[in-house]
């Protein structure tokens, strides 16, 4: 099969969509339920020791600039997050999660990705699973040695 743009994307949607499900039953209910751009923002955000730029958690997560804005004050809103600004530049807006919420993000990212593996493909056999998880693995680790070694979570 060549992969095409489409494939790729539809391939990326549907693995979004299978984990966003599977951390909402496994994890603590949120009311209101986190957005999948919240989640983004704080799954980097948890990783990080010091405060990051809007602009940082814009390319890390890839959303837009004004999504990324949108999403650091709800989550501030929740409590989840702290916005301060740069030392260097009072122009910038910082975050940096919280630490009373950072443990209970990383139960959620650290869910077991075979539950939403199994659910998006029940009908693969053991043999496929392991190529699937296999090529899942290898994007990751090239992935992050392109970004400079993103953490395992």
């Amino acid at each position: 099969m060549k992969i095409t743009l489409g494939n790729l994307g539809y391939i990326a949607k549907k693995l979004h969509a299978s984990s966003y499900d599977t951390a909402l039953l496994s994890s603590k209910p949120q009311d209101p339920p986190v957005t999948p751009g919240e989640a983004a923002v704080l799954r980097y955000l948890i990783q990080q020791t010091e405060p990051k730029s809007i602009r940082d958690i814009e390319y890390a997560t890839g959303l837009v600039q004004s999504w990324v804005s949108t999403t650091v004050k709800t989550l501030a809103t929740r409590g989840w997050v702290e916005i301060g600004k740069d030392a260097k530049d009072r122009r910038v807006t910082t975050v940096i999660a919280r630490q009373e919420i950072i443990e209970e993000a990383k139960v959620t990212c650290e869910i077991d990705a075979n539950t939403a593996l199994f659910n998006l493909l029940p009908k693969a056999t053991d043999a496929e699973m392991q190529k699937i998880k296999d090529g899942i693995e290898t994007i990751f680790d090239v992935l992050s040695r392109q970004e400079g070694g993103q953490k395992r979570l």
